[in-house]
This record gives structure tokens, sequence and C-alpha cells, in this order.
């Protein structure tokens, strides 16, 4: 059993060490992440490719109504549900009372 965890918790450490979400202190001095990251100019031609296999426009003003679509969707929600959420409490920044 202990080594199935091991071997879990070393799998998803070397996924989170290659996405860059955890780091390993004075790792640095051994390499920079940053150089292998894409330039813009590698990016580009892949923009279109990604956006279709993530389903999302590849236009910047398509992305963003998208975006703000989704989001007053979440939002209307919540405020929907709100008045009868007893855990979801808003209060006025600074308000004593």
């Amino acid at each position: 059993m202990r080594r199935h965890f091991e071997a879990c918790v070393f799998s998803y450490l070397a996924a989170e060490l290659r996405s860059g979400a955890i780091a390993v202190a004075g790792s640095e001095s051994y390499a920079n992440f940053t150089a292998q990251l894409l330039t813009d100019a590698e990016c580009a031609p892949l923009i279109d490719a990604y956006c279709a296999e993530a389903g999302l426009p590849a236009d910047a003003a398509a992305a963003t109504a998208l975006l703000r679509e989704q989001i007053e969707t979440v939002a209307a929600t919540v405020d929907t549900g709100y008045p009868g959420n007893a855990d979801l409490v808003c209060d006025r920044v600074g308000s004593t009372g």
C-alpha cells in the first residue's frame, strides 16, 4: 500500500513541478523554467487550433463577449439564490453592525 501511495504522491508532484504550480527552493540555480516557455511568435500559429479544441473563440472581442456572458449568467444564478442561502452574508466593508 505504501508503494502505491508514494507512486501517487511523486506522480502528482512531478506534474505540479512541470506546470510550475509547485517550486523547489533554490531550484533556480539549476535551470530557468522561463527559458522553456514558448515565445509569442511560437504561440501565434497554435492559437486557432488551441481555441478550437478548447471551444473558445480565437479573436479577443468574441472571447471577451463569451466570458462576459458566462460571468453574467453565473452572477444572475448567484443573485437568484442569495435570499435563500443562509451561509452567504454580504456586509459592507468596514461595517460594524
